[in-house]
């Protein structure tokens, strides 16, 4: 069986491959290299090498609590995970051994991302605080204070400029390089998800309102706003070419919108609960989904 690559031509002939059954599932990401598929849920994280379906092929399980976000570095060998257990753990993608435990939330840590380099990592919580870990130097956290309410979406762009996303409405801009402020995008809605486009100058964001908008980082102003799910959209994510945008929500839909126009190209059916997480391939051939019905579904186009 062959597949075609997600496009602009392609995306209205996705059709779902195969599904998964596992816990109440948080977040979907595949490694760097797309050699394997991690999946955040209520115990822990599950691991899939070398395709999609059946029994994982590792289990990551230590937190004390349900696992909210999990990030690969970019060399593919280290995850790392968020827990409402507070901490932030550093994981051997191998083997599942844990490498390190980092403390710097007073409440549950939300989220958690690696810059490209794999260098620095940052993570959010419901204590509203940024916890910066840059491990060229000590490694030691850095707090960014800002966010008046919960910090539920983070993620690095370019030039050392993180975003994140939060329950007060706003997208907060971050130097990295100067651990300051760099700017606030007012978004009116809680922001539940983001993400910047590959050259990090747009920043994509999924909000509670039903919205999902793009924003130009450099003038910190709003390019599009979109109305994309009813009761709220949870989740976005750039196809690697840039050229589609799939998002998913409350509605139990994802759909896969053209990055330039703002049309919506296709509406993807099956989740019986809001889509919470979704996730290209690198290779830009699958999209994988996870929602609130415990299940992971993989979709693509076949020729």
């Amino acid at each position: 069986m062959s597949f075609l690559p997600l496009s602009l031509q392609t995306a209205a002939h996705l059709t779902e491959l195969d599904r998964l059954s596992l816990g109440f599932i948080t977040q979907v990401t595949w490694s760097p290299d797309g050699s394997s598929l991690a999946a955040a849920h209520g115990n822990g994280v599950a691991i899939w090498r070398g395709g999609f379906g059946g029994a994982p092929d590792l289990q990551i399980v230590g937190h004390e609590a349900p696992v909210k976000s999990v990030t690969y570095t970019a060399n593919n060998r280290v995850i790392a995970t968020a827990s409402s257990d507070t901490t932030v753990r550093l994981w051997n993608s191998s083997t599942g051994a844990s490498v390190s435990v980092l403390r710097g939330h007073a409440a549950s840590a939300e989220c958690v991302a690696f810059d490209r380099t794999g260098g620095m990592l940052a993570s959010g919580g419901s204590d509203g605080t940024i916890c910066l870990y840059d491990f060229s130097n000590d490694g030691m956290p850095i707090s960014l204070i800002g966010h008046t309410a919960a910090v539920t979406s983070i993620a690095f762009g370019a030039s050392g400029i993180l975003a994140s996303g939060s329950w007060d409405g706003s997208v907060r801009l971050w130097d990295t390089q100067k651990k300051r402020a760099a700017g606030i995008l007012e978004q009116g809605s809680w922001v539940r998800d983001l993400a910047f486009s590959p050259d990090g100058g747009i920043l994509a964001t999924a909000c509670k309102d039903g919205t999902w908008r793009l924003w130009d980082i450099s003038a910190a102003r709003e390019i599009r706003a979109i109305a994309g799910h009813a009761g709220g959209v949870d989740c976005i994510a750039y196809s690697p070419d840039y050229a589609l945008l799939a998002t998913g929500g409350r509605d139990t839909c994802a759909k896969l919108w053209d990055r330039t126009s703002g049309a919506l190209l296709a509406v993807l059916e099956g989740h019986t609960k809001a889509i919470l997480s979704l996730a290209f391939h690198p290779a830009g051939q699958f999209l994988v989904t996870g929602g609130g019905d415990n299940t992971l579904r993989l979709w693509a186009a076949q020729r």
